[in-house]
């Protein structure tokens, strides 16, 4: 009994420090994103699987808390604004939650834009390691740094 204990303290006093050092910026974690509330703050495109990102610098994902229950995802894609309402307990992807204004640009603008909303609202995955945000569904990857 007195081993078991232990080994399970042992376990959980790692686990706190791994998530500070990862917190930090200390060591490299990555984290399968369960609750949308990690997310929080301003996220800066960095690169995007098939697009020229010098040309949409000011791409960026915004989450924010509305209540403790309800957050916020907000961006600007390069042409559009989007936005969607996600519940704290609900999963990624966006799906159907993820609108965006409707505004017409130049023929690639609005490529890459249409890639990157599809992205958004269909991912496998959002992982955050260190202070890096992947999406990704297959072999399309959008990479944030948190700003």
């Amino acid at each position: 009994m007195k081993k078991s204990f232990f080994n399970s303290l042992g376990k959980n006093i790692m686990a706190v420090l791994m998530t500070g050092f990862c917190i930090l910026g200390l060591a490299s974690c990555k984290v399968k994103i369960s609750k949308i509330s990690k997310l929080n703050g301003m996220w800066q495109i960095k690169d995007f699987s098939g697009f020229n990102i010098d040309e949409m610098p000011e791409v960026v994902l915004e989450v924010s808390a509305k209540d403790k229950n309800e957050f916020l995802v907000t961006g600007f894609s390069g042409v559009n604004h989007f936005f969607a309402v996600v519940n704290a307990n609900d999963k990624f992807p966006l799906g159907e939650r993820l609108a965006s204004t409707k505004m017409m640009g130049a023929p690639e603008d609005m490529r890459f834009e249409d890639s990157l909303l599809t992205l958004l609202a269909s991912s496998d995955s959002w992982v955050i390691k260190r202070n890096l945000l992947t999406v990704s569904k297959g072999d399309m990857k959008a990479h944030f740094i948190r700003k």
